[in-house]
């Protein structure tokens, strides 16, 4: 992995509930079954630094090391995810355990470290990267999208498919108010995707082939742009902006999880053409 995937705030949450989840021997054993040895400077004398001990002198710009945390994570989850039930049951506030793995499981997924029932979905920061663009769009309400996205993908799925559908919405909202461009009050994403095309360069002129290059590019986002209505019909259908009958059944994580990522990756397309390449 090119970033560090766990900063000292991350960790610091990790220890803290290990340190409430497991006894020291039970600790031990799980941080040697995953690979991780002391510091030679370890300090036993409470759970909490001994979680320290093994985890603060590691090099976690290694991926070798980190994969060896998710893996530890998950050993972790499988046998306490039974803990996020008992907090929708009783309160989080319930017992510590409930209260420490909640706050673990929230911070990884706001990390973008997501559980999908058998392990974790790492959704690195650079797919969807737009901090950049702010200095030149407003994708405040972007950020906020796929954020919400990304949390309930596994918890709400329909709240997660709403936020798909304004994550793409919004960012082209973003560029054509950029341009001073109007659209219908009720456009669809898909009106709103073509209306986005007709403003940005999808490829440099410098690239060789270049008229091959953009009749392909140009054909992979139009398929996108009519998959675009999709999303909006499944989250009329699906999503958690309208009321539903107490048998109603929904779609599942995959089927958000597809969603989100659909809507990020177009979305994300378009603010580096439009960073990018030569406006026409």
């Amino acid at each position: 992995m090119s970033e560090v995937l766990f900063s000292k705030p991350i960790l610091a949450v990790v220890k803290a509930a290990l340190a409430e989840l497991y006894t020291h021997t039970e600790m031990t054993n799980l941080f040697e079954r995953y690979s991780f040895g002391p510091s030679l400077s370890q300090d036993f004398s409470n759970k909490l630094k001994r979680a320290s001990s093994y985890l603060d002198h590691q090099n976690w710009a290694d991926g070798n090391k980190t994969k060896d945390l998710l893996n530890l994570l998950t050993d972790v989850y499988l046998n306490g995810q039974h803990f996020l039930k008992l907090a929708e049951q009783y309160g989080e506030g319930h017992s510590n355990a409930i209260t420490l793995f909640c706050r673990l499981h929230r911070t990884l997924s706001d990390s973008g470290i997501s559980w999908n029932g058998s392990g974790f979905d790492v959704i690195q920061s650079s797919k969807f990267d737009l901090v950049k663009a702010d200095d030149f769009l407003d994708l405040k309400t972007v950020h906020l999208e796929v954020r919400r996205a990304k949390e309930n993908i596994e918890k709400d799925p329909s709240d997660a498919i709403t936020a798909a559908e304004n994550i793409l919405v919004s960012t082209c909202k973003a560029i054509l108010t950029k341009h001073s461009v109007e659209w219908r009050k009720a456009a669809s994403p898909q009106e709103l995707v073509n209306e986005v095309m007709k403003l940005i360069e999808v490829l440099p002129s410098s690239v060789s082939n270049g008229a091959i290059a953009k009749e392909g590019i140009r054909k992979i986002v139009r398929s996108m742009a009519a998959a675009s209505q999709g999303i909006s019909e499944l989250r009329n259908a699906f999503g958690d902006s309208h009321g539903k009958e107490p048998s109603f059944s929904g779609l599942h994580p995959k089927h958000a999880r597809l969603l989100t990522g659909f809507a990020e990756t177009l979305s994300v397309f378009f603010v580096e053409c439009h960073r990018d390449g030569e406006p026409k």
